[in-house]
């Protein structure tokens, strides 16, 4: 939810962040758990569960939703970028049956 709020641009993280320090104690971890992976550039779920499978496994730094420019110019904005290694990942969301 709070990712979906950041992506159409109707708060920003740090707005996300200020709210937190003003919330109640029930319920903030989980909160500031989501707002840190925001933080990180995360806009999904199977993004954050990427994440920390490659936390896990302590893969080089990897970027999320970095911006690139392609050598014709055109810019795109892959799911995570492990720059070290010339790899881009798109996490996909599961089907429904």
């Amino acid at each position: 939810m709070l990712a979906d709020a950041v992506q159409r641009r109707k708060i920003t993280v740090g707005a996300l962040e200020k709210a937190l320090i003003l919330a109640p104690t029930r319920g903030r971890t989980a909160t500031a758990l989501a707002i840190e992976a925001l933080r990180a550039g995360i806009r999904s779920a199977p993004e954050q569960d990427f994440r920390l499978i490659a936390k896990r496994v302590r893969t080089p730094p990897v970027l999320f939703n970095p911006l690139l420019q392609l050598p014709s110019g055109r810019r795109i904005s892959p799911d995570a970028l492990i720059e070290e290694c010339g790899l881009v990942h798109e996490s996909e969301r599961p089907r429904s049956p």
